[in-house]
């Protein structure tokens, strides 16, 4: 039963459109920062190791669109996971590297995608 309910959720959320997703994705991520104190207190220290050598400015910039997409990547996945696959690639905005792919498949060689969490990486697959 919650399977079904959860599906259709995301079915009905896939079918508003993307900038709404994103939009409500920068809500959730800025208050996932607010209540979470154990994400928000490991994700500050990442980026501080990060931004060290960078103005104070600059850091706080990074971390508010870190919060931002964080919530995006979230609230995105509806849409990539139930639209249709050409629906989902037509909002690819740039594809590095899809030359070494398509080579290795005309090679017939197997391919391992590692990818980090940054971005919306399931569309790979």
């Amino acid at each position: 039963m919650k399977a079904i309910l959860v599906t259709g959720l995301f079915d009905m959320a896939a079918r508003l459109p993307l900038r709404l997703l994103h939009a409500a994705g920068a809500l959730l991520g800025r208050l996932m920062y607010a209540l979470d104190r154990k994400y928000a207190a490991r994700l500050y220290e990442n980026l501080a190791r990060e931004y060290r050598d960078r103005p104070q400015a600059e850091f706080r910039r990074g971390l508010a669109a870190n919060i931002r997409e964080m919530g995006k990547s979230l609230c995105e996945l509806p849409f990539v996971w139930r639209r249709p696959l050409d629906v989902v690639l037509g909002k690819v905005q740039s594809c590095q590297g899809l030359q070494h792919l398509e080579a290795a498949r005309q090679r017939g060689q197997g391919i391992i995608f590692l990818t980090p969490h940054l971005g919306c990486f399931e569309i790979v697959a």
